[in-house]
């Protein structure tokens, strides 16, 4: 990796490293007192993964705020999520299957945490999600919070070892919601997932013709669709032993247009930081190069070099966002596959030995390939619809040869149009 790629990684690294613990909006919300007293306000919203151990609580937009842990107070809400205080047994036992054991008991906890309303009113679904990435639902039954049970481990039979499943949930539903009386097909087909269960109660709800409190929204995938155009240079390069009317030819920058479409999805849950950009252009470059192998003035040879390729790229990027008022400024750092549309790579050899001279036409690089693979590092800027990127990108070029290493670089401005 040369020291632009390296300049260019760091500068990335930097920027989120420095904006990760900003991922916040102060949006309107309210928390309700241990004295069921609801005070209305703004709440430091980060569209939490993993479930909060603590959440900011302002009266007004501009006040310092005040810091509400799970003990302190009974809910909280924002942003179409609740959270309520609970105490609850969470499960520490290993739930991968690489660090699973050949045992039954399970490692139980008493903690005080919030927990992420899925499902509110006559029945209601609860979720927690904690630092180890392990998944655990909860039911309300005499005003208390009820883990549905799942875990999983090893048995082993006849020398050989095998996970199995715990899925006493399904019995603990089967009775909590037994006032639908075909709820236990739905139930027997179900697993513990968000997904499932939601969808389990949803069953239930439609069943007995009854209506829940609240229900989340499903998220919508949120996805930016765009064409952008722009200027590209490109310099092309080559190394290796026997090629010297290729390694010591001096290849200038070709500047050429670049044309693009461009859709970027937005990933769940981060306030729209993180998403995938995906795009599909067209980027070309064009060479003509001489280079004289001179002996003496009585026998030499003219090397006229020719190479033009046009690339259908594909581009798949990580995106970060880092709004900054009205503006958003981005990061990309991914990959392109570029396949050759078209392609010129040619060369012809004048050989000329005192008055004799000799004409041959060869391919520029005998063993060539169509598909190109590309690192490519961006920065840009977006205002209302439109947006200016400027990118780097290094790929390995044209040549097959393992003692012919081929290089391109390219820079590219570009200016874009997002549709919707």
């Amino acid at each position: 990796m040369n020291k632009t790629s390296k300049f260019l990684l760091v500068l990335l690294f930097f920027v989120i490293g420095n904006n990760s613990y900003g991922k916040s909006t102060v949006v309107p919300g309210y928390i309700i007192t241990l004295t069921n007293d609801t005070v209305v306000g703004y709440i430091d919203f980060k569209e939490w993964k993993l479930n909060p151990k603590k959440v900011l609580f302002k009266k007004t937009e501009t006040e310092k705020g005040k810091f509400y842990y799970p003990p302190g107070i009974s809910e909280f809400g924002a942003s179409d999520e609740i959270y309520k205080s609970a105490i609850v047994d969470i499960d520490l036992s290993p739930h991968k299957t690489s660090q699973l054991r050949l045992t039954t008991e399970v490692e139980l906890i008493i903690d005080t945490v919030f927990l992420r309303a899925l499902i509110t009113g006559e029945k209601g679904l609860y979720y927690l999600l904690d630092v180890r990435g392990k998944e655990s639902f909860y039911i309300t039954q005499n005003n208390k919070y009820v883990r549905l049970v799942h875990n999983r481990y090893l048995v082993e039979e006849n020398g050989s070892k095998y996970p199995v499943s715990n899925n006493k949930y399904i019995g603990q539903l089967m009775l909590y919601l037994k006032n639908c009386k075909s709820i236990n097909q739905v139930l027997s087909k179900s697993t513990y997932t968000l997904k499932s269960l939601v969808k389990s109660f949803n069953y239930y709800y439609e069943c007995t013709n009854t209506t829940f409190d609240y229900q989340k929204e499903k998220p919508k995938v949120k996805v930016d669709l765009g064409a952008f155009a722009g200027i590209s240079l490109t310099k092309l390069k080559f190394e290796g032993e026997g090629y010297e009317e290729l390694t010591k030819a001096d290849f200038p920058l070709s500047t050429n247009i670049a044309i693009g479409i461009a859709g970027n999805i937005f990933l769940p849950r981060n306030l729209g930081r993180w998403s995938i950009n995906n795009e599909l252009m067209v980027a070309t470059f064009s060479y003509s190069n001489n280079y004289q192998d001179f002996i003496h003035e009585n026998r030499y040879i003219n090397y006229e070099t020719e190479i033009a390729y046009t690339y259908l790229k594909l581009n798949n990027m990580l995106r970060y966002n880092l709004p900054v008022g009205s503006t958003t400024i981005f990061f990309d750092l991914g990959f392109s596959n570029g396949l050759a549309i078209s392609h010129i790579n040619k060369k012809k050899k004048t050989s000329v030995f005192y008055d004799k001279e000799t004409v041959e036409y060869f391919n520029a690089i005998e063993r060539s390939r169509n598909h190109e693979q590309s690192l490519l590092f961006d920065i840009g800027c977006s205002y209302n619809r439109f947006s200016a990127t400027i990118r780097y990108e290094v790929g390995n070029g044209m040549s097959m040869y393992s003692d012919l290493v081929s290089t391109t670089k390219r820079y590219y401005i570009f200016l874009a149009y997002r549709f919707f």
